[in-house]
């Protein structure tokens, strides 16, 4: 959790226009790439509202999703939840504050609930519990935040092993819809298998498992992945997550890349690391102790199959003298349809365990 800041309003841009012409102003600025720009808009944003709301006491504005992780993007949704303690007639603050961003033509994802309620929702809502585990004080009564924040990671702590079956669930219908960001012609930069929201997830898992962990592997790949993010959102001037094929040169141009085959191998070395680290959070986080179900193995090739993430010995199977489990893998046929064919894995066999990616 971020440790909460003061934030100065004195610069604050006072009108609708305003920030429209100050967030158009970081667009048009090409030194701003990825995560630079991700943040500086994040932070412009912050300050308006921090002027929009005002000095209200136990009433607080608390940036989720996205707008929590400061991942912003030239045309990305404002996510915020408004929270209070029902000592005011909250109706009027909150149209103080979202008014002003519809008239701005942002787009805006927004709830307003006590601490309670929120962590109420989140009980009953994988999407709002996963938000929560980004929210970010804004502006308001800090000490409301806080608490909010406080409680939703202490909660998703708690509930984390239970919820890791729905969690991973969500990914895997998410991923069958969106496809694969490392192996598609026009991947979707956001939902597909290796993008955005999956790096999220490792931040979530994270949170909750012993083991699971943000490594810089993962943070250069979410560096990557919000540098072609922001780039395409400046090409196309919406928020489309779509790296369609008509706007790969130019987002390579914008990324003084060299072509698009460079822009998409560095797009797919980032999402297949994303991807590897998110397997791997999931074999940390289920743990040897937990029961695997017979359905979640497949025959990968001779006497191997899949357990649970990981490359196995079949029952009553053997290595032959001048072969090992790695050798068996790399030559023998593999069913393009198993799960994590063409995803890293783990071996072992004989006690010994190793790494081995494709």
């Amino acid at each position: 959790m971020e440790p909460v800041q003061a934030i100065r309003t004195d610069a604050a841009p006072a009108s609708p226009s305003a920030i429209v012409a100050a967030r158009q102003a970081l667009v048009d600025d090409p030194s701003l790439r990825g995560v630079a720009f991700c943040r500086r808009y994040s932070d412009l944003v912050d300050v308006w509202l921090t002027g929009l709301l005002g000095d209200v006491r136990r009433v607080a504005l608390v940036a989720v999703g996205s707008y929590g992780r400061r991942e912003m993007c030239p045309c990305s949704d404002v996510d915020l939840l408004l929270v209070h303690s029902r000592s005011h007639d909250v109706g009027p603050i909150a149209e103080r504050v979202w008014y002003p961003i519809w008239d701005a033509h942002l787009k805006l994802d927004h709830s307003v609930r006590t601490v309670n309620e929120a962590l109420a929702v989140a009980e009953t809502d994988l999407k709002v519990e996963l938000g929560l585990l980004d929210a970010r004080f804004v502006a308001g009564d800090a000490s409301l935040a806080t608490e909010l924040i406080t409680r939703a990671h202490a909660q998703w702590r708690r509930r984390a092993p239970e919820a890791l079956g729905r969690v991973h669930r969500s990914a895997t219908d998410r991923h069958a819809g969106a496809g694969e960001v490392g192996f598609l012609l026009e991947p979707e930069l956001k939902e597909g298998q290796g993008g955005i929201r999956d790096v999220a997830i490792i931040s979530a898992l994270s949170m909750a498992f012993p083991g699971v962990e943000m490594t810089d592997a993962v943070q250069e790949a979410r560096s990557t992945l919000l540098d072609i993010r922001v780039a395409l959102h400046r090409v196309g001037g919406r928020a489309d997550d779509q790296l369609r094929l008509d706007r790969q040169d130019e987002v390579a141009v914008g990324l003084a890349m060299a072509d698009a085959d460079e822009l998409m191998s560095r797009l797919a070395a980032a999402a297949r690391t994303v991807t590897w680290q998110l397997d791997r959070a999931w074999r940390v986080a289920r743990g040897p102790g937990l029961r695997r179900r017979a359905e979640d193995d497949a025959v990968l090739t001779r006497g191997l199959v899949i357990d649970g993430g990981e490359i196995n010995l079949a029952d009553a199977a053997t290595v032959g003298p001048h072969e090992s489990v790695h050798e068996r893998v790399a030559h023998g046929p593999v069913d393009d349809d198993a799960p994590g064919a063409r995803a890293p894995l783990a071996c072992r066999a004989h006690g010994a365990e190793h790494d081995r990616g494709h």
